[in-house]
């Protein structure tokens, strides 16, 4: 168990070691080739948003004054229906048409009318919709983006910079704990091995 407890600390001696040279050695070019592919990725996203924000807004109004319309046309019907089933209960009341006759134009008229609730509601619902996707989506969308890019580009200053001097004395330190680790852990092992006073064979 203490032979095991002496090679893991080895290990972590090799391993903080190595993450001190990358430190020291700084990004490698690999490294700054990408962050900065980042930055350029995040950049155009981040216009992406800023320029199709017109556009969706414009689909949103759209989409508005097609409910709008729609619930015109079904006023428009409901009116019209209002009037023949008045009409037809006239000509019921002198005989001119059937109960029959009466009641189908009664139905088209309860049938308009509810279109005409369904009609309002969906002009609520899309206005309610646009609202959301100006002042809320839109702009979020755009911010999120932003925050993308500045992260993008604080990331690539960072590596670009190199390690910052807390960032060393922290890997150092790493390593010497890691050092003082190997030397607690032989001091245990050592104190596990029985050693005889003077040669011999044991029986």
């Amino acid at each position: 168990q203490q032979r095991a407890a002496l090679a893991s600390a080895r290990a972590r001696v090799e391993q903080s070691r190595a993450a001190l040279a990358d430190l020291q050695a700084g990004a490698r070019p690999e490294d700054l080739a990408r962050a900065a592919a980042q930055v350029e990725q995040q950049r155009a996203q981040y216009e992406a948003a800023q320029s199709t924000q017109p556009y969706q807004a414009a689909v949103s109004r759209n989409q508005v004054r097609e409910a709008q319309a729609q619930l015109s046309d079904a006023r428009a019907a409901a009116r019209q229906a209002h009037a023949d089933a008045d009409r037809m209960r006239q000509l019921y009341a002198t005989g001119d048409v059937s109960a029959q006759q009466r009641d189908a134009a009664v139905a088209r008229e309860s049938q308009t009318n509810a279109q005409v609730k369904d009609r309002a509601a969906a002009v609520r619902a899309t206005r309610a919709q646009a609202a959301n996707t100006t002042d809320v989506t839109l702009p979020q969308n755009a911010a999120a983006a932003l925050a993308a890019y500045h992260a993008a580009q604080e990331q690539y200053s960072a590596l670009a910079a190199g390690p910052r001097p807390d960032q060393v004395r922290q890997a150092e330190g790493a390593v010497r704990a890691a050092q003082a680790d190997v030397t607690a852990a032989r001091v245990r092992l050592d104190e596990t091995v029985v050693r005889a006073p003077a040669a011999g064979v044991v029986t």
